[in-house]
């Protein structure tokens, strides 16, 4: 018994097995229509920011302006069951996040990014954004 615990503490190969079985479960698709398998943060700096935590309030308004959903991500049972927990997986943070809402024709009526400008190479630091600055003597 203290050989498999002096095991596990050293190369983690139990833990391993539990995330990889885990991972199987944790799982999302996209459907056609209005999900009601989803569940939104309630916080967060980043969920607030980019607006998911506040995307039940945004789609209650576009639905009674007229707007309806065409397909929304429903997430598995299990993914479910953590998120009600408060245990959220942990992805790699975006750079830039939007909405963009368009017409049954699909013309755009609306669009926005946050942050509005930027996209950022691998080592994080921002790519030319069509202005070029310059630094020195400008007559």
């Amino acid at each position: 018994m203290i050989a498999a615990v002096v095991f596990e503490l050293r190369n983690s190969w139990l833990e391993s097995r539990v995330f990889q079985a885990a991972d199987r479960h944790l799982t999302y698709r996209v459907a056609d229509g209005p999900s009601n398998a989803i569940d939104y943060p309630a916080a967060g700096p980043y969920d607030w920011a980019l607006g998911y935590a506040r995307m039940p309030v945004f789609l209650l308004r576009l639905h009674a302006g007229g707007f309806h959903v065409d397909a929304q991500a429903e997430d598995s049972k299990f993914y479910s069951i953590l998120a009600r927990s408060g245990v959220y997986p942990v992805y790699p943070q975006k750079n830039q996040a939007g909405l963009k809402i368009t017409d049954r024709d699909g013309r755009d009526l609306f669009a926005a990014a946050r942050p509005g400008r930027g996209s950022y190479h691998r080592r994080g630091l921002p790519r030319s954004t069509g202005t070029d600055f310059h630094r020195g003597d400008r007559r």
